[in-house]
């Protein structure tokens, strides 16, 4: 397409190799060191991804990296991008940026509650000063949402889950009915194309997800036919689940531990969180183009060859 890429990047790890993936690499820690003064020179958009979603730090200090990463460090990068005329600016957020929704629906950008957590409010408070900032900076500027990434090479909780299936250590799921939203990496690099360049995204916030929310026994099967294992039929019993998660939050009162499971890891994988891309998709016209099982085969093969 004729485009030069910039990527800044916290280090350069012996298996990551910038000339890969960039035309030009720039090594800086955001939110802990000053931005290199020519680092937006000659740049027409940025698409801001860096931020912190899970640290194991101690809650006060935690709460700090949020701060300082997810928005100060945003506030420097608007900053640095004014200075330099840069046109356009892609904020990557999250869905943690407003309330988890309700368990009967599918919420929209609409759904405006207070975020759950020190980490949802520091994206919430980026968002606005990315919008803020392309007011003040005559920018294009626009707001993505994801919901969970899914694809080759995938990471976090849903990795998780298909270790643990793999290794027949995940347990058979009820069906409960609840719904959770995936989008697949393809579809929000769609999403970003269309949050750049076309006109009507300019000062807007977006979801960003597929069409079909999954239930977490859905997933549990698919997986386990992605990966060539057969379909248990003996499935835990919701009721067995609730009490074990109880039991656990009750440890969890009386002994300073992390306990295995309790009522919060209960929700994590029996709770909804079920999101609608609607707007995105009227609006800038996105169509999601993936669904889960269509990926499966390419994530599975994906943590197979990253193991040492």
């Amino acid at each position: 397409m004729g485009c030069r890429v910039r990527g800044l990047t916290r280090t350069m790890q012996q298996d990551f190799s910038a000339s890969e993936l960039f035309d030009e690499g720039v090594v800086v820690r955001l939110g802990a060191e000053p931005l290199p003064p020519h680092l937006m020179a000659g740049v027409d958009t940025v698409f801001h991804l860096a931020g912190v979603a899970h640290s194991e730090l101690p809650t006060a200090a935690m709460a700090e990296v949020y701060w300082a990463v997810n928005l100060r460090a945003t506030e420097e990068l608007l900053q640095s991008a004014k200075a330099a005329q840069v046109g356009r600016f892609v904020y990557f957020s999250s869905v943690k940026a407003a309330a988890s929704p309700p368990k009967d629906r599918c919420v929209d950008e609409a759904w405006q509650g207070e975020p759950m957590d020190v980490y949802g409010l520091s994206k919430r408070l980026a968002e606005q000063k990315v919008l803020e900032g392309g007011i003040a900076g005559g920018m294009h500027v626009c707001n993505l949402r994801p919901v969970l990434v899914y694809g080759s090479g995938v990471k976090g909780n849903l990795r998780k889950m298909i270790e643990a299936i793999k290794a027949d250590r995940f347990p058979s799921l009820p069906e409960t009915g609840n719904r959770r939203s995936l989008v697949h990496v393809a579809d929000v690099v769609q999403a970003a194309m269309l949050a750049a360049e076309h006109p009507d995204a300019n000062g807007k916030t977006y979801i960003v997800a597929d069409n079909h929310p999954y239930s977490t026994r859905k997933m549990y099967e698919t997986i386990r036919n992605a990966l060539g294992m057969p379909i248990s039929r003996r499935r835990i019993p919701y009721a067995v689940l609730a009490l074990a998660a109880r039991i656990g939050d009750g440890i969890g009162r009386l002994v300073p531990l992390q306990v295995p499971f309790d009522s919060e890891k209960l929700y994590k994988i029996c709770g909804s969180a079920c999101y609608s891309s609607r707007k995105l998709q009227v609006e800038l016209g996105f169509h999601p183009r993936f669904e889960l099982q269509d990926a499966l085969p390419a994530m599975v093969a994906s943590l197979d060859s990253s193991r040492p």
